[in-house]
């Protein structure tokens, strides 16, 4: 994200396809070309991409949406060095750990210690508030 204010800014919404994901699932399904798998993994990606677009439209706000191929953790910290930025702000994806997250840590962990700005992370699902117990009025005195 670079020079976001009152006077607007710009918003790049940032896609890696990791190319070490990629390379497995083409083990996993060697009866897909390779540059077939790459179209439908940049299909998928500018489908998802379109809709966090949207939300982000606002006035006097510019959204570049970026897809690259990589290793998310190095693309994402050489873009905010060489655009300077001046907030990442990315999601978390749970799931069971592969020996490289235990050994390294995951991509979140290495973005944060490797940016040169701050770093929101933010869970790629929001869960809605908890339910109000029975009883409970949810009410302020006005």
């Amino acid at each position: 994200m670079r020079s976001l204010g009152p006077e607007g800014g710009t918003i790049c919404v940032l896609h890696v396809l990791d190319q070490h994901r990629s390379a497995q699932i083409q083990a996993l399904v060697p009866d897909v070309g390779e540059t077939q798998l790459w179209a439908r993994l940049r299909q998928q990606a500018e489908a998802h991409d379109a809709n966090l677009v949207a939300g982000l439209a606002r006035a006097n706000v510019t959204v570049e949406p970026l897809i690259i191929d990589g290793i998310p953790f190095l693309k994402m910290v050489q873009l905010a060095h060489d655009c300077d930025v001046d907030m990442i702000v990315m999601t978390v994806h749970r799931g069971a750990p592969h020996v490289e997250q235990l050994l390294f840590g995951s991509t979140a962990e290495r973005v944060l210690r490797l940016a040169p700005c701050p770093v929101l992370i933010v869970p790629e699902v929001v869960a809605p508030p908890p339910p109000t117990p029975a009883g409970e009025v949810d009410s302020y005195p006005g």
